[in-house]
């Protein structure tokens, strides 16, 4: 980043040089296309539940809903953001919002699929979206030594759960399945992806998590965040698929930009009509 651009720190626009990171925060990521934050709404709502379920009270001065949405769109405007991600960091005396330095994945990698490994690790709180340095680092260590694209998740049962910044689908035949929300991270994209699959009504939804010993039994899987939307898996440890081309995926992938398109449509109301939520912030 460059000394222009803008973050807002505690009720203030003020210039920044570099990246900054509160250290035990809640924080919630979202993605700018065509420079119009995506699915606002049900990201500030998660939001709202992660500080709630993080256990955290509120003591200060604050920002609704409709005010922290207005601050979103004002990073975007001054820092004339087109395609970025947006990163929202809360913890007792700060709150923080900035673009960030963001990755999405290449056409290659939608076409052929990414290779993901799983790890043992259980999220302590998985529906709040709280800073895991833990988590973080051990990801980082496994991806270094293996080059993978992400790090699924295996609980103590050997089910595989969520990955450590995404959720991951399995097909069999005409079946999807995916954890059950209460054991992981619900990501707005899975949300949206599973509204979508309304739209499909031959297709049976399984919400159940697969085991480790039943992945070479599925015919695909793929995964769905924030900054990748849908992308197919093509290995995971050793058992291989050809995710991308299989045709529930793709009609997927159809039916999530229709949906998505029509959130778009849906969205500035949504945000309107939505609870005026605090955000406590030091002025």
């Amino acid at each position: 980043m460059n000394a222009k651009e803008k973050m807002f720190y505690n009720g203030r626009f003020v210039d920044i040089d570099e990246y900054h990171q509160l250290t035990d925060s809640v924080y919630e990521v979202l993605r700018v296309k065509d420079g119009k934050p995506q699915f606002l709404a049900d990201h500030l709502e998660r939001f709202a539940n992660s500080w709630k379920l993080s256990g955290r009270s509120a003591t200060r001065s604050f920002l609704s809903d409709n005010e922290l949405s207005d601050v979103i769109k004002e990073i975007i405007a001054l820092n004339h953001i087109d395609n970025q991600n947006i990163r929202i960091d809360k913890d007792h005396r700060n709150i923080l919002v900035q673009a960030v330095e963001s990755f999405y994945p290449s056409s290659r990698m939608y076409e052929e699929g990414v290779y993901v490994r799983t790890m043992e690790y259980i999220r302590r709180n998985p529906n709040a979206k709280v800073l895991n340095m833990d988590l973080l680092e051990r990801v980082k260590q496994m991806k270094k030594i293996e080059d993978v694209f992400e790090v699924l998740l295996v609980d103590s049962e050997g089910k595989i759960s969520e990955g450590s910044k995404s959720n991951v689908f399995f097909i069999k035949g005409r079946e999807l399945y995916t954890a059950d929300v209460n054991s992981v991270l619900e990501g707005v994209t899975r949300k949206v992806l599973l509204e979508a699959c309304k739209n499909i009504p031959d297709l049976m939804i399984k919400i159940e998590s697969v085991s480790l010993e039943e992945v070479h039994t599925f015919d695909a899987c793929f995964l769905t965040g924030t900054s990748i939307d849908l992308l197919p898996v093509k290995r995971i440890n050793s058992q291989v698929y050809e995710s991308g081309r299989n045709e529930v995926y793709k009609r997927l992938c159809d039916e999530f930009k229709k949906r998505s398109e029509s959130r778009d449509l849906e969205e500035d109301t949504k945000t309107k009509r939505g609870k005026e939520r605090k955000f406590f912030i030091r002025r």
